[in-house]
């Protein structure tokens, strides 16, 4: 499967928006503040391992297009 960096990089920035506005809002339980940033973070981590594996999987393509 190929991964479209530039979904991946539009993907990271409207998950950093949400974190931002989360982070800046009053929850009346903290827990869940907590665990919706916690999240939010861990679907990032995720999207920027993509993000660097997409090159070289990209250029893994290229050379076996080309070797064909």
């Amino acid at each position: 499967m190929k991964l479209n960096k530039d979904l991946l990089d539009a993907l990271m920035m409207l998950g950093l928006i949400c974190i931002v506005l989360i982070g800046t809002t009053e929850f009346d339980n903290e827990t869940v503040k907590t665990i919706s940033l916690v999240v939010l973070a861990v679907v990032n981590l995720g999207l920027a391992a993509l993000r660097m594996k997409a090159p070289q999987q990209s250029n893994d393509e290229e050379q076996n297009y080309q070797s064909e």
